[in-house]
This record gives structure tokens, sequence and C-alpha cells, in this order.
């Protein structure tokens, strides 16, 4: 093998090694949230009570949450990175009033000056 064709393998293995540490970095972001009133994500109403969100892939062409519930249940919400308020030192769960329910709209993790908007369906 050429010394060309080493360093092109040696600089393909790095790439691929910090864009799958990236990628498993980012998985693994999560938060807890307890609710008091039930939560419309999507055509899904979640009770009241502790979840937690957890980001599964962002580095994917559909970026996707999973939100479970205290008895292990849980839902694959479609996301968008979006930008948000901008950087924030606490995780943030942006929910919209619509009558008597509330619909979970972003997810926002600490330390990110962007969101993840849930995708309506």
């Amino acid at each position: 093998m050429t010394l060309t064709k080493v360093k092109t393998l040696m600089a393909a293995t790095l790439a691929t090694l910090l864009l799958s540490s990236t990628s498993f970095a980012l998985s693994n972001e999560q938060l807890k949230v307890q609710t008091t009133e039930s939560m419309r994500i999507g055509e899904t109403l979640l009770p009241a009570g502790s979840y937690t969100i957890r980001m599964l892939d962002s580095a994917g062409p559909q970026p996707v949450l999973s939100i479970t519930q205290a008895d292990g249940s849980s839902i694959l919400v479609p996301v968008m990175r979006g930008k948000l308020a901008g950087r924030t030192d606490r995780p943030e769960v942006h929910l919209r009033r619509e009558g008597s329910e509330s619909r979970l709209v972003a997810v926002q993790f600490a330390g990110y000056d962007h969101g993840y908007e849930v995708i309506a369906r």
C-alpha cells in the first residue's frame, strides 16, 4: 500500500470515529419531565405524570425523540431541528395551550442554542 493510500485510509477512519462519537453524544441527550396535566403529542394524549424525553437520533435524516412514561411504555416522536430562543443552561419543554389541553411543540436540551420542534401529524 502506498503512503498516500495509508494517509487517505487514516483520514477516513478518523472522520468516521469523530462522526460516530458526535452522533453518540447527541443521542444520549435526555431530560426528565413531571407534568401536572395531560399533554398531547400529535394524536396521542399522554396523562399527567413523569416522563423521560430522550434524543434517539439527531444526526440522521429524521431526528426522533423517545418519550417514556414511568411504567416503561414509550412513543416515538419525529422532530425537526429548529432555532429556539437561544442557548439555555437548563433543558426546556415548550408547550402550547389549545383549549383545555397542552400540546408539546418543542424540546431544548441544556447547553444548546437549538431545539427540536415536534412535527405535527
